[in-house]
């Protein structure tokens, strides 16, 4: 099991593509689509994100 310290930035899913990048990106890391602030604020399931870690 990993920990992820509260401190840690959340991922949040593109729009366009369904990439999971860090909110603190203001474009997605696979179609360079602009990230909403307002969407970098919203936090995703954690199984989504560990998922997203383990398909890198």
């Amino acid at each position: 099991m990993c920990f992820r310290p509260p401190s840690a930035a959340k991922n949040v899913k593109c729009s366009k593509c369904g990439m999971f990048n860090p909110s603190t990106l203001p474009k997605c890391r696979k179609c360079g689509t602009e990230i909403p602030k307002e969407s970098a604020e919203m936090e995703i399931p954690k199984e989504s994100a560990e998922t997203e870690k383990n398909d890198q």
